[in-house]
């Protein structure tokens, strides 16, 4: 363009130049450019003058050279990655625009374009319990790495024997670690403390409670180090099984055999019922378990109804001899024919058997010994369920109580008569009579 415009321009000049000699008028030095200058020193005298050139027009500048590298003006619509969270456009001014990637999102180099992200190379998951899978290198999906064997299962992205440093008990007292990498159990250790739950040593289970005695709990700190202070249960509750419940003042029958198999412990059943009667905690009948009409001989009311008074009960208690035979059976089988002479139309009843575990009489007055056991006990404690009768029986001589269902099932001889075995007794009697009836009276339980 500028040649052009160069050629169009001397004509012009030329015609200027013929027209001030014309008019006779020299043109200022000043103003005359080199190129004149050097035509007249060339030319004969009166020859006209002709510049033969004429100053250049200011130059242009010319665009810059389109890239897509660095800093500098890059080429329109191109892309690149500023860094894995920024992708860059070319605008139409030669500049780069950022194009921050969405969430989940990175700029990838080659496509130089935000992409979804998969994964992070290197990085494992678990594919279930049971396999391990292995980001692939472009992060862009998962693949199976490997099986787990066996004894592994995949915890934490890998295959492992179990989760690294978890603990967990062993027995009521011990726990094991598993090692930091997962791969092996270490050795069992003990609790100093002797107690081991939810794989910590801790002096009590968080948040349970423990009866001080039959008014007062103390319940266990959430750290499981120690236990609170004392707590009196509200009025018309007592403490068991580590709560505060309230009492239902369930009415208890307690039958009493009184045979000859009983004679070695029945002094220490009327020590410790004798002590039941005096203290006025629980609401109780008696009666014999000696079939004094003999085995078939039918089945007489309580000897000691709900009704008396604790003076007769003792009374009756204090003319107790160990003599004849029992037929438990029998009884139990009356009480669940006759529950509302015993205990009323609507009231729960409960029959606590204190015995040696024979039945003289036998099932149904058949004589001959029998010995109860687990199944005689649990079917006659089913018998008088369903007639709502509950029935909890103590072996006086065993005193080794196992409940099934709200049934206490004892087996076992009683000790020879010695006074010291007989102090130990009433004292085991006691503590175990006094937990049935604390259990009876309470409505939860």
């Amino acid at each position: 363009m500028g040649a052009s415009r160069r050629a169009f321009a001397r004509p012009a000049a030329a015609a200027l130049a013929l027209w001030l000699i014309g008019c006779g008028e020299e043109p200022p030095a000043d103003e005359v450019g080199p190129g004149a200058a050097l035509a007249d020193a060339a030319m004969p005298d009166g020859a006209a003058e002709l510049p033969s050139a004429l100053p250049d027009d200011p130059p242009m500048e010319m665009a810059p050279v389109p890239t897509d590298e660095g800093d500098g003006p890059c080429r329109v619509g191109t892309t690149r990655c500023l860094d894995q969270a920024v992708a860059q456009r070319c605008r139409r001014d030669g500049t780069w625009a950022d194009l921050p990637c969405a969430r989940g999102e990175e700029c990838v180099p080659g496509p130089d374009r935000c992409l979804p992200v998969a994964c992070e190379p290197g990085k494992s998951r678990c594919d279930g319990r049971w396999a391990e899978q292995a980001c692939a290198d472009n992060g862009r999906s998962w693949t199976l790495s490997r099986a787990c064997d066996e004894t592994e299962q995949c915890l934490g992205g890998l295959c492992r024997v179990c989760q690294p440093n978890f603990a967990q008990c062993t027995s009521a007292n011990t726990r094991r670690h598993c090692n930091p990498d997962g791969t092996a159990w270490l050795p069992d250790e003990a609790c100093e403390t002797n107690l081991c739950f939810d794989g910590a040593c801790l002096v009590c289970v968080p948040d349970e409670g423990q009866c001080v005695d039959e008014a007062t709990v103390r319940v266990c700190r959430a750290d499981g180090m120690g236990l609170g202070e004392p707590q009196v249960c509200p009025e018309g509750q007592r403490c068991r099984g580590g709560r505060c419940l309230d009492r239902c003042r369930t009415r208890t029958l307690v039958l009493v055999d009184d045979a000859r198999s009983m004679q070695p412990h029945l002094p220490a059943v009327q020590t410790v019922l004798a002590e039941m009667v005096e203290s006025g905690d629980f609401e109780l009948a008696f009666m014999s378990a000696r079939a004094r009409a003999g085995c078939g001989g039918g089945v007489a009311p309580p000897q000691v109804p709900f009704s008396a008074s604790p003076e007769d009960a003792l009374a009756w208690l204090d003319g107790l001899d160990a003599e004849g035979s029992s037929q438990i059976t029998d009884i139990a089988t009356w009480y669940q024919q006759n529950k509302r002479i015993v205990w009323g139309q609507d009231a729960l009843g409960y029959v606590v058997i204190l015995t040696a575990g024979g039945d003289t009489c036998g099932p149904e007055g058949s004589p001959g010994r029998v010995s109860w056991n687990e199944a005689t006990y649990e079917n006659l404690g089913g018998r008088l369920r369903r007639s709502g009768v509950r029935l909890k029986t103590l072996n006086v001589g065993g005193l080794m109580d196992r409940q099934l269902d709200r049934l206490s099932i004892c087996n076992g001889n009683g000790p020879a008569v010695d006074l010291d075995l007989l102090e130990t007794l009433t004292d085991d009697l006691r503590e175990a009579l006094r937990g049935i009836l604390l259990d009876i009276d309470v409505c939860a339980i």
